[in-house]
């Protein structure tokens, strides 16, 4: 747990920092692969858990001139907008650098 906490206090210093940058426009994280690299750099037990239940059942819209697309539920990608998703992308690619 004290992991997940340290995780969002890291996540929110670079959101503050770096909040006038655009967020990355498209991603394609597969969730499992991603909590498994995250188990790896020991995000285990409960902290997986809860960033599980952060990333499943997501259901984006998309709006474009006032028209909105339904919602699709989704298993890729970090949510747009958030403080975690720049720090679940960057640990994701964190080894390919």
């Amino acid at each position: 747990m004290r992991q997940l906490v340290v995780l969002i206090a890291v996540s929110t210093a670079l959101h503050v920092k770096h909040s006038n940058l655009p967020v990355e426009k498209e991603t394609f994280i597969d969730h499992a692969f991603l909590l498994s690299k995250l188990w790896n750099m020991g995000i285990r037990r409960v902290a997986n858990k809860l960033l599980e239940n952060y990333l499943k059942d997501r259901y984006p819209v998309v709006k474009v001139n006032d028209v909105k697309s339904l919602p699709v539920c989704t298993n890729i990608g970090v949510p747009q907008g958030s403080i975690l998703g720049p720090l679940l992308l960057i640990l994701f690619v964190n080894d390919l650098l």
